[in-house]
């Protein structure tokens, strides 16, 4: 735990050289995390068994997910295992994250040779564009549309209301924010699920993807703030731009896609939000204004 706040300081200290605004460290009422740095010290691991034994606990503990290792040893039989964090998720609920080292190029060409493995891409559809909105998340250029959304759940609505008539920092306060933690929690880890569902899709059906640097944080602060945090979009935005295996052209934010035609290259700057056909003034073509766009 000093290892942890003697991190942190150094982590503000760079960060106010930089010229960001920092504040200071303050009191926790609840430590979430706690990093064991020695493998074989501090903790160990039977990959065999799927135990794990923590420092100060006598007791082997069953670990689920332990599967996720034979992928590691694949890729790099030489492997190493660096640090293991404890991390409480809710009421009873742990999590377990390893720092594991693996030789770099190892890990490039073994995530390129399962995508091989399983690559599928039609002809003339090796490249695609991909046009992210409100009204459908995700439009691809071949006319696809996916609208990938993960909305509160109603057992969600039903802890925010009993959390509001809580007395503060009573112990329903507190029982009430295990369990809507525990929900988010959820809810959270559907949303990621999507995400790298989606992108894997998309690398599995295409060579080269086309998107446009969108601003999604302006589009919250203009009325789309619950489409945008119900959507994914942010996500596979992020997952595109560090993504190594396929070839993603990132398009300038202020490029007018809409309001450009592909077939006489004329801009229509009259299209509106609401519109939701694309029609050329000048060429007289129509198309779908998310396709159109894509």
């Amino acid at each position: 735990m000093i290892n942890t706040l003697c991190s942190n300081i150094k982590t503000l200290k760079s960060l106010k050289e930089q010229g960001k605004k920092v504040g200071k460290i303050r009191y926790v009422s609840d430590y979430k995390s706690i990093t064991y740095k020695k493998k074989g010290y501090g903790f160990d691991i039977n990959i065999g068994n799927s135990t794990m034994r923590l420092q100060g606990c006598k007791k082997w503990f069953k670990v689920f997910g332990m599967n996720q290792m034979s992928d590691v040893r694949r890729m790099d039989p030489n492997y190493e295992i660096a640090t293991a964090t404890l991390v409480k998720v809710g009421k009873g609920d742990y999590h377990v994250y390893l720092t594991i080292y693996v030789d770099k190029q190892k890990l490039v060409n073994y995530r390129k040779f399962k995508i091989e493995k399983k690559k599928y891409v039609k002809p003339g559809e090796e490249i695609v564009g991909l046009d992210f909105g409100c009204e459908t998340s995700f439009t691809l250029s071949n006319g696809k549309k996916f609208n990938c959304l993960v909305e509160e759940s109603e057992r969600l609505k039903q802890l925010q209301r009993r959390l509001s008539r809580c007395v503060y920092h009573s112990n329903n306060w507190f029982r009430l924010n295990e369990k809507l933690r525990k929900a988010y929690t959820k809810m959270t880890n559907l949303k990621d699920e999507l995400a790298r569902e989606f992108v894997h899709y998309l690398k599995l059906h295409h060579e080269k993807i086309v998107m446009q640097d969108e601003n999604l944080s302006t589009w919250i602060k203009t009325g789309h703030g619950k489409k945008v945090w119900h959507s994914i979009m942010g996500r596979v935005k992020e997952l595109l731009k560090n993504e190594r295996e396929i070839d993603v052209i990132i398009l300038d934010r202020f490029i007018p896609t809409t309001k450009f035609c592909p077939q006489c290259g004329q801009m229509h700057k009259l299209i509106k939000v609401w519109d939701r056909e694309y029609v050329c003034p000048h060429c007289n073509e129509r198309m779908d204004r998310d396709v159109h766009a894509a």
